[in-house]
């Protein structure tokens, strides 16, 4: 059995934000997104961030599994861990 904790990784920025019709109109990239998530038995999360701008929450467990995916993503290395 791996070893499992928790881990956030959340980007904000203070740009346009989301718009009214953002739940009816998801496009690609955020399905993309949703799918990558679940791939690694992660949660994606969007919300408005204050008055502007919008915050991506991504929650996972780090497992040896995600561990190795990482590796191959060095940036990703950076922000996660």
């Amino acid at each position: 059995m791996e070893s499992e904790d928790k881990c956030i990784l959340t980007i904000t920025d203070d740009g346009l934000g989301l718009s009214e019709t953002f739940a009816k109109n998801q496009g690609t990239g955020l399905q993309i997104m949703k799918y990558r998530a679940a791939t690694i038995g992660a949660s994606l999360e969007l919300r408005r961030a204050g008055g502007r701008g919008i915050c991506v929450s991504c929650n996972f467990l780090q497992t040896a599994s995600t561990k190795r995916l990482v590796s191959k993503c060095p940036l990703l290395a950076v922000i996660a861990f």
